[in-house]
């Protein structure tokens, strides 16, 4: 059965496996992937793989119709069939695995479920790799590529105490697989399209106050240090 949520206060369990791996989604293949990983559908994933969820409850999550919650729930489990991450190691090996075997829905009940891999389930339960927030945190942020950079600011900064993060611009279009966007390679196009609206979106959505400084190697732009600070007028 799908789990009824009706809260963005229910707590999102990320792992650093994923959010340090690399892959790429659309905007609802990651809200799908957000809700998967509620802690209460983590728990029924790691006993039988499957996540259930109901359309009026996706629906109500990101303030969508019905109809929408429908058809982008549908075109997004399609496409997420496809999809592969590239798993980060241990050991800096990339391991090439996909997301999702199996599909199921049920028009009586108004619910679809998609059945994790045996691959990911495996990452799932290695629980001191993981990190929790609130689901309303990044509600607002649509784009998939501003929520993984929340990620990697709030673990740093929050959770592992140091205040700022670090990454080189290879390693972010690596981790965003835009390595064959040729505008991206552009560091200029990348701030303009994605680094800037990022920090204007986490600043203004989230509890968190972003901030970002270039490093450079000469005149080249080679890295960027994220800042995170929690809002003073927020709790997290």
């Amino acid at each position: 059965m799908a789990n009824n949520l009706t809260s963005v206060d229910k707590q999102v369990g990320q792992s650093r496996a994923i959010s340090e791996s690399r892959y790429s989604t659309s905007k609802d293949e990651k809200r799908l992937i957000l809700l998967a990983m509620l802690n209460e559908n983590k728990t029924k994933i790691l006993e039988g793989r499957w996540f259930d969820f109901r359309l009026a409850d996706y629906a109500r999550v990101f303030n969508v119709s019905l109809h929408e919650s429908s058809r982008d729930t549908q075109k997004a489990i399609e496409n997420l069939q496809d999809r592969w991450i590239y798993l980060k190691k241990e050991d800096g090996v990339f391991e090439k695995v996909r997301w999702i075997d199996g599909i199921r829905a049920s028009l009586k009940q108004g619910t679809k479920g998609v059945r994790f891999t045996a691959e990911m389930v495996e990452v799932l339960k290695n629980t001191p790799d993981q990190y929790t927030y609130q689901l309303g945190e990044v509600v607002s942020l649509s784009s998939p590529e501003h929520i993984r950079i929340y990620d990697w600011i709030y673990d740093a900064v929050f959770l592992r105490g140091q205040k700022q993060v670090t990454l080189s611009l290879d390693e972010m279009r690596h981790r965003m697989q835009l390595d064959n966007h040729k505008s991206y390679r552009l560091y200029g196009n990348l701030k303009r399209a994605i680094l800037t609206p990022a920090i204007q979106k986490i600043s203004t959505e989230t509890s968190i106050e972003v901030s970002m400084e270039e490093i450079k190697e000469g005149r080249k732009v080679v890295a960027v240090t994220f800042f995170g600070a929690l809002k003073k007028d927020k709790n997290q």
